[in-house]
């Protein structure tokens, strides 16, 4: 049986995955922990790169998003959509970890303090993972939305 087009997710196409905020785009730097069934299977790439490990690896964008603000996730037409989206928000000390609806991150915190979004995609096909995929971005100085 021939895989359908379109269904494997490669890295050359995630290249042009972007993060939007008030209409303005910024490079959604990744980093791959793995991008096929087989890699996603065996250890130790089965588990998730915390982001302190790559994160030196990566120039994420700076947003200059506000607290309430909107940042959405495009992936790019040929990549199909993760079957599981979420993304790890660090501030600080203070680590929280989300679902997301719609590839929207609402952005939350405490005023003047860099906040970093990890966004974690995961793709699967008949309940294998066939990809893994997270993606950063920095607001580096919030406040609170006029």
């Amino acid at each position: 049986m021939e895989k359908e087009k379109g269904k494997e997710v490669k890295e050359v196409e995630l290249k042009d995955t972007t993060f939007t905020h008030k209409g303005e785009s910024y490079p959604a730097e990744y980093h791959v922990n793995c991008l096929n069934e087989t890699a996603c299977e065996a250890p130790p790439t089965n588990a998730i790169d915390p982001y302190s490990e790559w994160k030196d690896e990566v120039n994420p964008a700076e947003v200059n998003a506000n607290i309430g603000d909107e940042v959405k996730i495009a992936f790019p037409e040929d990549v199909p959509a993760p079957k599981r989206l979420s993304i790890h928000k660090q501030q600080g000390a203070t680590g929280v970890q989300e679902y997301l609806q719609d590839n929207v991150i609402e952005i939350m915190g405490e005023e003047n303090t860099k906040i970093t979004y990890i966004v974690h995609a995961e793709w699967s096909e008949k309940g294998k993972k066939t990809a893994d995929v997270q993606f950063a971005f920095i607001v580096p100085r919030p406040s609170l939305a006029e």
